[in-house]
């Protein structure tokens, strides 16, 4: 409506200025058309040219009124359609508010719906960390225990080794007195070899004395005398021989008894080191279950580890629009002591840019990262596969 009021005044204005320009020439030409002094006034004529000139200047002012009513009618029609494109344009963007203000409700019932997936992901999360130091802390424990055992384990083994050597010192002992007992019963079976000579001489000395005596009756006393003598040595030897037969019985009895106490102190040392075998056994089977549990425990942590990083990164991930789901990359991530990021690169991507490139501004972003609490498990190198839940 603004157009046309200033339309119609522009209109008005430019007709005005016509119309006063045509008086303007009327005045000029009837001033060219008066007769000069000296000579006749024509009166028909001039007034014959005023009237012609009005005529013009009437279908002039008819014609110009003409094109006025066409270029009105035209700016009308336009005016009419850019109306209707104005209202149409108008009822376009009211559709587009519309849609925006749609838009706009759906993504704050999404972010809403999203933060409440997020606090309920961390509250889980802090549930599953909680569970790890539980457990880490029950692994600690153990470890101490086993830690603890294996040292009750080896004081013994000191002890066992300690007695090993008193028992092997012992045993040379006694390997040295059973040398010295040979010895000695080498001597006692010389001197009863001596005494059996001794004997078979007696024997063969009774034998001639017998034979001199049926050889010498004359010779009685002296026989008799040697008889006594003979019969003195002999049973001086059999005295010599019971008490080397004694002495040989008791020393096969010292033997034998020595013999059964070497056989058992033999299976007692079999016993010994069989025990120690099995007990070598034991404490190697307890030695690897606690490397077991040790590598169990440092699993745990680097676990504990790398989920801390992924939360870190996940808390400052903005999820891409139009991403889609089940989406999942490898990083490559290089940092420095104290977790400050120096180097992100993309290992195995997931197809999509936009996500690998959001997974990537969300580790700068998490800079410096978490630190494990074991200083033995921080390496410059990380690598981990970003897979973010719904």
């Amino acid at each position: 409506m603004r157009f046309r009021s200033f339309l119609d005044t522009t209109t008005a204005v430019v007709l005005s200025v016509v119309v006063h320009i045509v008086l303007a020439g009327i005045f000029l030409v009837s001033l060219q058309w008066t007769p000069a002094p000296l000579m006749k006034p024509r009166q028909t004529e001039p007034v014959k040219a005023v009237v012609m000139d009005e005529e013009r200047v009437v279908a002039e002012l008819e014609k110009l009124k003409q094109q006025d009513a066409e270029r009105r009618k035209r700016e009308d029609e336009r005016v009419d359609r850019l109306e209707s494109e104005a209202d149409t344009a108008r009822e376009k963007r009211l559709e587009e508010e519309k849609r925006l203000s749609e838009l706009q409700q759906r993504l704050s019932e999404e972010k809403r719906s999203h933060d409440a997936a997020l606090r309920e992901k961390q509250k889980s999360e802090a549930e599953r960390i909680a569970a790890l130091k539980r457990s880490q802390k029950q692994e600690e424990e153990s470890l101490k225990k086993l830690e603890e055992e294996k040292r009750t384990l080896t004081e013994e083994r000191k002890m066992e080794t300690l007695r090993l050597a008193k028992l092997t010192e012992k045993k040379h002992l006694e390997e040295k007195e059973v040398r010295l007992t040979e010895a000695k019963r080498e001597r006692l079976e010389a001197e009863r070899k001596r005494a059996e000579e001794a004997t078979r001489r007696a024997k063969d000395e009774r034998r001639r004395i017998e034979e001199q005596a049926r050889m010498a009756r004359q010779a009685k006393r002296v026989a008799d005398k040697e008889r006594r003598k003979a019969e003195a040595t002999r049973k001086k030897a059999d005295e010599e021989r019971k008490r080397a037969e004694a002495e040989r019985l008791r020393r096969e009895e010292a033997a034998r008894k020595k013999a059964v106490a070497e056989r058992e102190r033999a299976e007692e040392e079999q016993r010994r080191r069989e025990e120690e075998t099995a007990m070598l056994a034991q404490i190697e089977v307890e030695q690897a279950e606690i490397d077991a549990a040790r590598r169990n425990l440092l699993n745990l942590q680097q676990a504990e580890y790398i989920s801390q990083i992924q939360a870190s990164v996940e808390r400052k991930w903005i999820r891409p629009a139009d991403v889609g789901k089940d989406l999942k990359t490898e990083v490559q991530v290089s940092q420095i002591p104290g977790g400050e990021v120096i180097r992100v690169s993309v290992s195995e991507s997931s197809g999509d840019v936009a996500f690998d490139r959001s997974v990537v501004n969300a580790i700068w972003k998490a800079s410096p990262l978490p630190l494990p609490k074991d200083p033995a498990l921080f390496s410059r190198s990380l690598q981990f596969e970003f897979h973010p839940e719904d």
